[in-house]
């Protein structure tokens, strides 16, 4: 993402995040809390990289989450953006920047149909990690 959008001011003040990833036909989900830390600037470019044409070029254009009328105002903005990525397809912003969450709590939770979930929580402390059960 930019570091310049919303999204990169927010991380910029506030740098931690919390992950969810859920699998309803198993009923299972994890949970992952910690520090966002900037990327290595050669894993951001392969980000951006491997992104289609249509996604880098809407990055290029630097308007995400503003207001626009129609998608002809969309298309002729991105004549711009596609134009310089016709000229230099390996161009990557200069503030383009990917992330990583360095986890520091990590829950499992298997859901029961009697609210008995179980939930194991992985706490990361100096020494390294502790496991405990939660509550349902």
């Amino acid at each position: 993402m930019s570091a310049t959008s919303k999204k990169g001011a927010d991380l910029a003040a506030n740098p931690v995040a919390a992950l969810t990833f859920y699998w309803p036909q198993l009923v299972r989900q994890v949970r992952v809390r910690g520090a966002v830390v900037p990327d290595p600037p050669a894993v951001a470019s392969a980000d951006f990289l491997a992104r289609s044409a249509g996604a880098r070029a809407l990055v290029l254009l630097r308007k995400q989450s503003e207001s626009f009328s129609d998608d002809d105002d969309l298309d002729r903005a991105l004549a711009g953006p596609r134009a310089q990525l016709d000229a230099d397809p390996a161009l990557v912003p200069d503030d383009w920047v990917s992330y990583a969450v360095v986890p520091n709590r990590v829950e499992f939770w298997q859901g029961d149909p009697e609210r008995r979930h179980q939930r194991l929580l992985y706490t990361r402390s100096e020494t390294g990690w502790s496991k405990s059960l939660l509550w349902p």
